[in-house]
């Protein structure tokens, strides 16, 4: 549970996280593209006689480390420095303080390597830098440069074939000498020649001592001595900025607070989006949702989705709702049904219109009131005036406008809130509302009042008045403590809460099942069989109203003895007999076009063979008035016109008989 609850924040809120991820790598990208290009020149020195000296110790080694550390800090020195600058002659004039900071040296103490980095905003001139800094070190050095070491090993080659040479011409001289000391007889001449063998071997012993100096300067290296490993050269791929790097670490900081910034708006953002939340935050029934969609752009009635776009989701939801009212409502009837909300805007007059639609078509009678007499909607959704209404009924002129039929949609009557007043509240509260909503009751079988939010006193006073209360709560918006708050009031006033519905809600795979883009014709229902042929079906005008009442009249004419009262219809002897003690009642069937006419002693069925989509009005209570029936029923949707002229005819021969014994 914990994970799905997470998901359906990432859902809800991702684009944020999209949002600051885009706009962190956008701004990091453009940023790094406006800087500067920087280049960098890189060289390599090896510092010690490694690759000269096949014998190293390891005192060679600490000893090379030592002057190579040495070599590091020199080579950001302000007199090698300045050489630099005064040897390439850079152009812009170049200081020694702006240049410092854009020289480095490094040294690996498990290597004899010393690099040095340089950067500029020419390739060309970084890798001079570099090279300019290591052969000033080099010429600084003692060792000097390798020009100058190989001019001292070829010296001392030079010496070294002399001193051989001389060393060669006095051994055999000495040779010579310790004979002739040995042939000499006489003693004077004896002692010089031992004199001069003495010397000359003097002589012999130092040109050995120099040519075995020689020889070591030939030999050996200094450990004091840098050389050029790597020169560096112009690398034409700039170091700085670095916009790859630069957009990844602004990617994942925009991650990272997209996240935060995600977490912070859904703990901040106190309203209900899921059945689940609506369900913990209300402790009621969920009876449906409702699938979010756009808004029609027809008038009058070709904005309510159920009638115009019966194929849309939406429709699909409201009919749904229905089921599930007319299921809930199994073992409770409700015939009166308050619709609201805990605040503005989420949607309730839509509902409430649309599921009376959805009512209306599945045969059902149904009363649509419009009780926001604060702001209210339907007379527009409807086309209907708003010059009467509800607010008429209620107040002392005595006014009784009727709920006005929708041509379109058969069975279903609408009550416009009327002018608006000032004391709504009182006005609903009031007895002559409790009636007006049991006489509704009376004629319908479901009377839907469209109320203002709970922000307002009107609802709550309309709450015990009626079977049931719907809660309408707006998936985003709606708040969870309005809601919360809401339930309680409702609660607190008694009234009967059977539910609520989450408006707007994303369509999921459950309503995937059609094409949201196709529209599917209605299939034509086929009626059930008649019991008697069908009469000239005609939509119940105020003519008909005329004719029937004028047949009731004739009815109660006084007869002769010898004269038999005749039904209006010759009925069939298979055809049901009601009680003389029926009143008039005319019913429609849900499914079927049938009407139904029971007069005392008397009664008639006429049905039709197919059924069709065309409207049938209400008979007024003025109309009827005249008659002695007792009440006056319409239950049905339509029915089509039928070829039988014989039994209209009848009909008609019946009305006029009638007519002409009420005249005499």
């Amino acid at each position: 549970m914990e994970l799905k609850h997470y998901l359906s924040i990432l859902r809800r809120w991702g684009w944020i996280m999209v949002l600051c991820t885009a706009l962190a790598s956008v701004a990091s990208y453009w940023f790094s593209s406006l800087q500067p290009r920087v280049y960098e020149g890189v060289s390599q020195y090896l510092v010690g006689p490694v690759l000269d000296n096949p014998n190293v110790h390891e005192s060679d080694l600490r000893a090379s480390s030592a002057v190579g550390q040495t070599y590091v800090a020199l080579a950001t020195t302000r007199p090698i420095l300045q050489s630099v600058i005064d040897k390439l002659k850079l152009n812009p004039p170049v200081t020694v303080q702006s240049l410092a900071p854009n020289v480095t040296a490094s040294w690996l103490d498990s290597t004899q390597v010393l690099t040095i980095r340089a950067r500029a905003a020419n390739e060309q001139v970084a890798a001079d830098i570099s090279n300019a800094i290591g052969d000033t070190l080099i010429e600084r050095s003692p060792a000097g440069s390798r020009s100058i070491q190989a001019q001292r090993q070829q010296n001392a080659l030079t010496q070294i074939a002399k001193l051989q040479e001389s060393i060669r011409s006095m051994e055999a001289e000495v040779d010579q000498l310790s004979s002739q000391v040995q042939q000499a007889t006489d003693q004077i001449s004896q002692r010089a020649l031992i004199v001069r063998l003495d010397e000359r071997r003097a002589q012999l012993a130092a040109a050995q001592r120099a040519l075995a100096d020689q020889y070591t300067i030939v030999q050996s290296t200094s450990t004091n001595q840098i050389d050029v490993l790597q020169p560096a050269v112009p690398n034409p791929i700039p170091i700085a900025p670095e916009i790859v790097r630069n957009v990844l670490a602004a990617l994942i900081a925009g991650l990272v607070l997209g996240l935060a910034a995600m977490l912070l708006f859904e703990y901040f953002t106190d309203v209900i989006y899921t059945p689940e939340e609506l369900r913990k935050a209300t402790g009621l029934p969920y009876l449906g949702g409702i699938a979010r969609h756009k808004r029609l752009r027809g008038s009058d009635i070709g904005q309510i989705v159920a009638h115009a776009r019966p194929e849309m989701l939406a429709a699909e939801s409201y009919r749904m709702l229905r089921t599930n009212l007319q299921l809930a409502g199994t073992d409770l009837h409700l015939p009166s049904l308050l619709i609201t909300s805990p605040s503005r805007g989420d949607g309730k007059s839509n509902i409430a219109s649309n599921l009376a639609v959805s009512l209306a078509q599945a045969g059902k009678r149904v009363i649509l009131v419009d009780a926001n007499l604060r702001r209210p909607r339907l007379a527009v959704l409807f086309g209907l005036s708003d010059d009467s209404g509800l607010s008429n009924l209620l107040d002392a002129s005595g006014e009784r406008p009727l709920p006005q039929p929708i041509g379109p949609i058969p069975g279903l009557l609408v009550l416009p809130a009327g002018p608006q007043v000032m004391n709504s509240s009182e006005i609903l509260g009031s007895q002559r509302m409790y009636r007006l909503i049991q006489e509704f009751k009376d004629q319908a079988d479901v009377v839907i009042v469209d109320s203002p939010p709970l922000l307002y006193s009107d609802a709550l006073v309309l709450a015990p008045q009626v079977d049931g209360v719907l809660l309408v709560v707006n998936s985003g918006t709606t708040g969870r403590e309005n809601t919360i708050n809401a339930v309680e009031s409702l609660r607190l006033v008694g009234a009967h809460l059977i539910g609520a519905v989450l408006n707007r809600v994303k369509a999921g795979p459950a309503y995937s099942y059609y094409p949201a883009h196709v529209r599917r014709p209605a299939l034509a229902l086929a009626a059930p069989a008649a019991a008697l042929p069908a009469l000239e079906a005609r939509s119940i005008v105020r003519e008909d109203r005329e004719h029937v009442t004028q047949a009731l009249t004739a009815l109660d004419m006084p007869r002769s003895a010898d004269q038999p009262e005749q039904p209006l219809l010759e009925a069939d002897a298979s055809m049901p007999v009601e009680p003389a003690s029926q009143s008039l009642e005319e019913r429609f069937e849900p499914g079927a076009a049938t009407i139904t006419i029971e007069l005392p002693g008397a009664s008639a069925e006429a049905s039709d063979e197919t059924a069709a989509q065309s409207g049938a009005d209400s008979l007024h209570d003025a109309g009827l008035a005249e008659s002695q029936a007792e009440a006056v029923e319409v239950n049905a949707a339509s029915f089509a016109a039928s070829t039988n002229g014989n039994h209209h005819s009848d009909h008609r021969q019946a009305q006029q008989a009638r007519r002409q014994r009420g005249r005499s």
